[in-house]
């Protein structure tokens, strides 16, 4: 989406993205390019540069990424509530290029995660699955982004 308008503004005045990599909101991409960049992180757990990371895959893996006229590109957010912000983040994003490769679809089925509700449609696959819960070694885990990466 190129300009977002929140759902409790009474006017129809949108925000254009903050940054040129923002691809929050609205986004599509061919299959062929999710494995490409080797799909979503699977590290993130609350709110916090999820789509960041997201971007950094798709740049890194030399995939474009284009957007319509502004007048197609309108995005009216959805009212919700506000969710709990990821306090690693930022050590997730900084360590984002060194595990795109071993964090995503290839590690999805280690992860082990029950489907709860898998919808094929004829644009999109839909696959609902139970996370459980942040493990408890979460913070500390990402805490030291340099032990990480050397893991």
């Amino acid at each position: 989406s190129l300009s977002i308008r929140s759902e409790n503004e009474k006017e129809f005045n949108y925000t254009r993205n903050l940054y040129e990599l923002l691809i929050g909101g609205v986004l599509c991409l061919r299959p062929k390019n999710f494995f490409q960049i080797n799909g979503f992180s699977n590290e993130y757990w609350n709110w916090g540069a999820e789509d960041d990371d997201l971007a950094y895959r798709i740049v890194a893996r030399g995939v474009c990424i284009t957007r319509p006229r502004d007048s197609y590109a309108l995005y009216k957010m959805s009212q919700h509530k506000e969710s709990k912000r990821n306090s690693v983040r930022s050590q997730l994003l900084f360590s984002s290029l060194n595990r795109m490769h071993k964090d995503g679809l290839s590690n999805l089925e280690s992860l082990k995660l029950p489907a709860i509700n898998e919808d094929y449609l004829s644009i999109y696959t839909r696959i609902k699955v139970s996370v459980g819960k942040q493990p408890l070694d979460y913070v500390k885990k990402f805490n030291n982004t340099v032990d990480y990466l050397n893991k």
